[in-house]
């Protein structure tokens, strides 16, 4: 199976030293999908009407804000306390368990008898590819492999428009060569195959997957130093691929951004041994790359977290590795000039700015506040967020999704995932018990998924992660 960013690397170390109005699918929904919380919806304005009335459009535009500039002097200032409760949050958060999907099973094309030798030294003795090593355990158990199709295991998700796109791999053996890619409706619990990468010619399993503005970006696993890593697009619309670009790096994750989808790669010295972290920027369009500093990249890298309606938000000021400087937001909607000089996180809606902000206070250690422009009541809040900014914090619908760690032991740690809505300080505790959490690499994506480690008994089934259930605004 495959496993994640460091354990491909110990497997491509190992190989190179030998879109949208989209059709809903027909396909049964599991049944495991439950609703946390359900709430009720205003009747007079259904979610989806077939029928609209002529100057229907006409109305959506004029209903979009005008954008305007703001500044401190135009919100007065209050403070809230944080309220943590038990209640039902006044939002519908739903939850589902993907493991418990079905995806049917496939003989990996390396499996064939005249080629499942070439993807394996423990076929050998001691390496000569002259003599097979028939009485290792080994040997035997991948012959075991090869002899059976793999059930389709999920490797990773990624939110775009409405949909979560699921990378999974069919391909027990070598984890390189059989692969798809599905769409899963939150909506109508329904799922389908959208694209497929089978062949000796494929190598990984949509590696590095990440979602931007109606596209999905993923790489190959680079298995030899003589090779490129290959980066491609999937149109959401079209379902269109298309190869946008090649570097001779080891690219562990791709980041979309405002200027470009970044790359991180893993760089080797001529021996092999140590390695260093390098980046480089992608033209969109072009496929273009330009490498990037590290400090740039980092500036950047937090960037591209931000969005609002699924575009990117603008961030100038804060730290910039030499001074501090007021930091000003800029969305589709509006500009907003603070007199924060620092930031940690930033969610933004149409109508509303959160900003995450670290403060030093007397006895000069950092306190993190969430303050909390509203553009309806021009009131500026702000709660003391020290006890919850340990973890994930990930916008979804109105509120904010924070995972916060509970305690730490050894090889394990554990979460609380609550539900904060930011212009009340009134938090909704959600769930505990949440292992190793992870929120993908998506534009504003709404949800947050707790991830389990599993042992298998040798090579063909090591330790790997497995999404366990994904929570998500409805």
């Amino acid at each position: 199976m495959r496993k994640l960013s460091a354990l491909f690397l110990s497997a491509v170390l190992a190989l190179s030293a030998t879109g949208c109005e989209l059709k809903k699918s027909d396909s049964e929904p599991p049944e495991d999908v439950e609703t946390v919380t359900e709430t009720e919806t205003d009747t007079d304005t259904p979610a989806d009407s077939e029928t609209e009335s002529p100057d229907a459009d006409d109305k959506k535009e004029t209903s979009e804000p005008v954008f305007r500039e703001y500044s401190e002097d135009d919100f007065s200032s209050i403070k809230l306390n944080i309220n943590e409760t038990d209640a039902a949050p006044p939002v519908d958060i739903k939850s589902v368990e993907p493991g418990k999907m079905s995806f049917g099973e496939r003989m990996s094309p390396c499996k064939a008898e005249d080629v499942y030798q070439n993807y394996g030294s423990y076929f050998y003795a001691g390496g000569d590819e002259s003599v097979q090593n028939t009485d290792d355990t080994r040997y035997q158990r991948a012959l075991e492999i090869c002899s059976k199709p793999c059930s389709g295991n999920i490797v990773d998700i990624v939110y775009l428009d409405g949909y979560f796109y699921m990378s999974v791999n069919f391909d027990d053996y070598c984890s390189l060569h059989d692969s798809s890619l599905f769409r899963y409706d939150p909506e109508t619990s329904k799922y389908e195959e959208v694209d497929t990468r089978t062949g000796l010619d494929y190598h990984g399993c949509y590696n590095a997957l990440c979602g931007y503005c109606g596209k999905l970006y993923y790489t190959d696993l680079r298995v030899s130093q003589d090779e490129p890593c290959n980066i491609y697009s999937y149109d959401v619309k079209t379902g269109e691929t298309a190869e946008i670009s090649h570097i001779d790096k080891n690219i562990a994750y791709l980041i979309p951004t405002e200027n470009g989808l970044y790359s991180e790669s893993y760089v080797f010295d001529t021996e092999g041994q140590d390695y260093s972290m390098e980046y480089d920027v992608i033209d969109y369009d072009t496929g273009n790359t330009i490498a990037v500093s590290e400090g740039l990249f980092g500036r950047e890298g937090d960037r591209m977290k931000f969005f609002c309606e699924g575009e990117p938000v603008r961030v100038t000021g804060g730290y910039d590795g030499f001074e501090y400087r007021p930091v000003t937001v800029t969305t589709k909607y509006y500009k907003i000039s603070t007199d924060l000089e620092q930031y940690i996180d930033i969610f933004a809606w149409k109508d509303r700015l959160c900003i995450l902000n670290s403060e030093s206070i007397e006895n000069g250690s950092a306190k993190p506040c969430l303050y909390t422009y509203d553009l309806k009541t021009m009131e500026r809040t702000v709660i003391d967020f020290s006890e919850y900014n340990q973890g994930i914090r990930k916008k979804s619908g109105d509120g904010i999704f924070i995972c916060s760690q509970d305690k730490y032991e050894w090889g394990k740690s554990e979460f609380t995932l609550f539900y904060l809505m930011p212009q009340y300080g009134t938090i909704f505790k959600i769930d505990s018990g949440i292992e190793n959490p992870y929120d993908g690499q998506s534009a504003d994506a709404p949800y947050i998924m707790s991830m389990e480690e599993r042992y298998g008994e040798d090579e063909f089934d090591d330790y790997y992660w497995v999404p366990k259930k994904i929570y998500w605004v409805n």
